[in-house]
């Protein structure tokens, strides 16, 4: 089997992608336990005991900011913001209908990163066994 130069610089640069990703997502298991604690516990759970619409109100800001603090993964691009303001709201109702346990917030959001890493690490390997 012979590899052109191209399909190996392709490869080598998909392998340090992934390298540079396996630093970030360490760093994504300590940010995410900062995100889902101020996103969905310490921005909303003031309003609790609020008039029901000031707390779906702060539920939207505070899922908004979720989004947006998730802008370099869209590479700056305002409107892919939407999935991530929608795993936010996502997020926000497991923290509500699981008895506002932050720790299911933080497991499910571990899950998602998770999968999102084995779909990367998946299409790598497609790439480097049947790629052009």
């Amino acid at each position: 089997m012979t590899l052109r130069l191209s399909t190996v610089v392709r490869v080598r640069c998909h392998l340090v992608t992934l390298r540079r990703r396996s630093y970030q997502q360490s760093l994504v298991c300590l940010h995410l336990f900062y995100e889902e604690i101020v996103f969905h516990h310490d921005i909303t759970e003031p309003f609790l005991n609020k008039a029901k619409w000031v707390y779906v109100l702060i539920s939207i800001f505070a899922n908004i900011m979720f989004g947006v603090v998730h802008i370099h993964n869209v590479n700056g691009r305002w409107s892919s913001l939407i999935m991530y303001i929608v795993m936010g709201v996502w997020l926000q109702l497991v923290y509500i209908w699981d008895g506002r346990n932050i720790w299911q917030n933080i497991m499910t959001h571990m899950v998602y990163n998770g999968s999102i890493s084995l779909l990367t690490i998946f299409s790598v390997i497609v790439m480097l066994l049947f790629g052009k």
